[in-house]
């Protein structure tokens, strides 16, 4: 891509001398790559891959082989290295990316302020951003955002600058009947302005300004608010006028960026780009009818889902209930089953980390995939079954819980090898994804021994991109080894899990499974030192900014 700053060769260079390095170190141990994969809880084809360099997996295989070969520190410093430079080559073309997409919309100074380190470095606070003002207050709840001073807006509350923005500009328009209008007097109004043509503002000019105090709103630290004036907009877009000329092939290719940016942003990130998407598709829908209707709410709910699961990760439980709400709305809208199922499927399984939620909401949801899949084999119907399965394992009945992975087993054969592949997406169902269940059930319901095996298998499959969903298996296989009566051993294995993750990818979903394999320690041994250490990197990443 033009203008990125890392070559993508020397990743590739990186990568494979690594690898090397690896081979080095165990050859001059006089270890096989099958010893190595044994005292590592790994496998000997992912030695085999690291060493030859198609491989590279997390820093907790590093870490252990680190400590196996005593090799002065080279391999975890090489492996930072490398994951150093990759991170910095994802940055350069997720910017040249959102550059790209919100050109149109936003000026160049705003665009360079966004993606600015200091732009979400203190919640509540904001850098300086030229004529978009600075916020001074340290209440995230009560600061005030001075607009450009192109108009001499006064300053405003975020929750009415969110509010202005997306249902006065980006959902109604300055364009387009008596409503758009009313909607953009409302926004004026909102600004100081008293209404009607008399301000003399072009409607692009005001969108660009609004849209511009909304997404500062957001990062301003009162996303809760800004988010539900953009769910709630979306919800009543259902339905409306038929629009001139919508580009639905454009907006379902947004939609996939977003199924594969799920991976690869950390979600505070992911989901300041996706609310200025998901205000534009307001619009769009606002202004549709028929099949452009149903293909866009289509969009829509995947658009919601990824919010949702986006905000569940960072433990904003309560805001991503609502965002299902919205989200099964505008894939029953859609009218397109595999649409119902899979947005069903997702919030089944992310509704048995949500401690608000009973295990009831989990087994509901899914329940209702499963009914509207009609018996038929979409990338849902296995997330549903899915879900079904390790519900029934966190209350012991291992007799349905095989029932379900029996069926799960038989669904994922059925997909087609489109849906299996493994490219990056969220709307796929990879093998992975059936060792990962696997792996919960076994080592839920403690047969340590099949879950072993299934941890094996993921592993061996789970790609570079994907840390938290490895810290999970990593996490699977700590509570077996406590199961087993190796409690040091799965405190360690546990803590080093969570700690090769960087903060932004402690998410919450990570940290809940962390407590679950701390629970699983007899209470009368949790004052071991490795107990303790667990607890504390729990405790650490426990924050309310874990992305």
């Amino acid at each position: 891509m033009k203008g990125l700053l890392v070559d993508p060769q020397r990743l590739r260079d990186m990568k494979r001398a690594l690898g090397q390095t690896l081979a080095r170190w165990r050859r001059a141990r006089g270890l096989t790559q099958h010893d190595v994969a044994r005292q590592v809880y790994s496998t000997r084809s992912t030695v085999a891959n690291v060493e030859c360099g198609r491989q590279v997996v997390d820093r907790v295989f590093w870490a252990q082989c680190e400590s196996l070969l005593h090799a002065g520190g080279e391999l975890i410093a090489g492996y930072d290295d490398y994951r150093s430079l990759e991170a910095q080559h994802r940055q350069e073309q997720a910017e040249a990316a959102r550059r790209a997409r919100w050109a149109a919309v936003l000026d160049s100074e705003m665009i360079a302020a966004v993606g600015s380190p200091e732009w979400s470095r203190d919640r509540g606070r904001l850098p300086p951003m030229g004529d978009v003002g600075s916020v001074t207050s340290a209440d995230p709840s009560a600061v005030s955002v001075p607009a450009p001073h192109a108009a001499g807006f006064p300053a405003v509350r975020p929750e009415a600058v969110v509010e202005a923005a997306i249902q006065g500009v980006l959902v109604g328009g300055l364009r387009g009947g008596d409503k758009a209008s009313q909607a953009g007097d409302t926004a004026r109004r909102s600004f100081g302005g008293t209404g009607g043509d008399s301000d003399g503002m072009e409607g692009d000019m005001l969108r660009r300004v609004l849209l511009q105090q909304a997404i500062t709103a957001l990062a301003a630290g009162v996303s809760g608010s800004a988010l539900d004036v953009i769910r709630t907009g979306l919800a009543s877009s259902m339905s409306g006028q038929e629009a001139g000329d919508v580009d639905v092939a454009e907006w379902e290719e947004v939609g996939e960026e977003y199924g594969r940016a799920f991976y690869t942003l950390p979600p505070t990130s992911l989901m300041l780009h996706l609310a200025g998407d998901l205000a534009d598709l307001q619009q769009t829908l606002a202004g549709s009818r028929g099949s452009r209707r149903a293909d866009l709410s289509r969009v829509g709910a995947q658009l919601a889902a990824v919010m949702a699961m986006s905000l569940a990760k960072t433990g904003q439980f309560q805001t991503a209930r609502r965002w299902w709400r919205t989200c099964r709305k505008a894939a029953d809208t859609s009218g397109d089953p595999a649409t119902r199922v899979w947005v069903r499927g997702q919030a089944a399984v992310h509704a048995l980390y949500d401690r608000s939620s009973s295990r009831t909401t989990a087994v509901k949801r899914a329940d209702e995939a499963l009914a509207i899949s009609g018996g038929r084999a979409y990338p849902g119907t296995a997330e549903a079954l899915c879900a079904s399965a390790q519900a029934c394992a966190l209350v012991g009945d291992a007799t349905r819980a095989q029932f379900y992975t029996s069926t799960l087993t038989d669904v994922f054969g059925k997909l087609t090898g489109g849906v299996t592949a493994d490219t990056g997406s969220i709307y796929q169902w990879p093998q992975r994804r059936l060792w990962h269940a696997l792996s919960y059930v076994h080592s839920h319901l403690g047969q340590t021994k099949d879950a072993l095996r299934a941890q094996q298998q993921a592993l061996a499959l789970m790609p570079d991109w994907a840390p938290a969903a490895r810290a999970q298996v990593h996490l699977h296989t700590a509570m077996c080894l406590i199961r087993d009566g190796h409690l040091d051993d799965g405190a360690s294995h546990a803590e080093q899990a969570i700690t090769a993750l960087p903060q932004s990818r402690r998410t919450a979903l990570v940290v809940r499974l962390g407590h679950v394999v701390l629970d699983a320690v007899p209470e009368q041994q949790r004052r071991r030192s490795s107990v303790a250490g667990l607890r504390e990197i729990l405790t650490a990443s426990a924050s309310p900014d874990v992305a």
